[in-house]
């Protein structure tokens, strides 16, 4: 858990930590649609985009190859640009905790002084202002549900989000399981939910030749279709074949429990 870019012109800590595409670190397979569509929203002045998926279906990559591009294209302008990861506190760690932890990064990166009489309900005021005053990109990954329900601002970041929704200078986007209602879609046109499926068969073919495994269109095809063309199993998956294998699929009988049909 922790900032994964934090970026202020001519000032620069973080990044962004993994080539998401092999070669090609500003593309992603089969996902140009979601790309496009954090593009629009950006230019059209969104004020809050939620990428909803299950886990492993590729939000963060997702999230993650926008913010490449919009880095590679000079960062647009933006005052300030944070990212932060929830991941890995999916434990015994309290709310309480989790809020405040990142409220206080984030209010320090962004230049809002805070001391010690502050409480959490005042720090998120204090960030929502801030973020109502300049042109900031806020993107929050892998956001655990505790977070999420309706509940004080010391423990949730609801009322954050339902805030942003109408007021916001920039734009904050969230990483979730499930889609949050913050206001009726009528009422709401500054909101923009863009759902992942998984990948295209075609599309799980490529992410498995880009991860060094090797075989024919159809082959590879099929390979991904036995795993639900779900990226982060194919991701996996090609790692792993790349090191047993050398990502030659003429040797998968090499691997005794391969495709077995007794295993289910």
């Amino acid at each position: 858990m922790g900032s994964f870019i934090a970026y202020k012109p001519n000032e620069q800590v973080g990044f962004l930590p993994f080539d998401i595409a092999g070669e090609s670190p500003l593309d992603l397979q089969g996902r140009h649609k979601e790309l496009a569509l954090l593009d629009t929203a950006y230019q059209q002045q969104a004020h809050l985009v939620q990428i909803v998926a299950s886990s492993g279906t590729g939000k963060t990559a997702l999230l993650y190859t926008w913010l490449q591009r919009l880095s590679a294209s000079g960062w647009q302008g933006v005052d300030a640009v944070y990212g932060w990861s929830f991941i890995g506190s999916q434990g015994k760690r309290q709310p309480a905790q989790l809020m405040q932890e990142f409220l206080d990064q984030a209010l320090s990166w962004l230049g809002v002084t805070v001391n010690a009489s502050h409480t959490s309900e005042e720090k998120m005021l204090l960030l929502s202002e801030r973020l109502g005053q300049q042109h900031i990109v806020l993107a929050l990954d892998a956001i655990p549900a505790k977070l999420l329900v309706e509940a004080p601002d010391s423990l949730s970041l609801h009322g954050l989000f339902k805030t942003l929704s109408h007021t916001n200078a920039g734009l904050c986007i969230i990483c979730v399981e499930e889609a949050l209602t913050l206001m009726t879609p009528i009422d709401a046109p500054t909101i923009q939910t863009i759902t992942l499926e998984n990948l295209s068969a075609q599309a799980g073919a490529l992410l498995l030749k880009e991860r060094g495994v090797q075989g024919d269109m159809e082959d590879l095809t099929s390979l991904s279709n036995q795993f639900a063309n779900h990226a982060l199993t194919l991701t996996l998956l090609g790692a792993c074949l790349n090191q047993l294998l050398a990502g030659d699929l003429g040797r998968l009988d090499n691997i005794p429990i391969w495709l077995d049909k007794q295993v289910h």
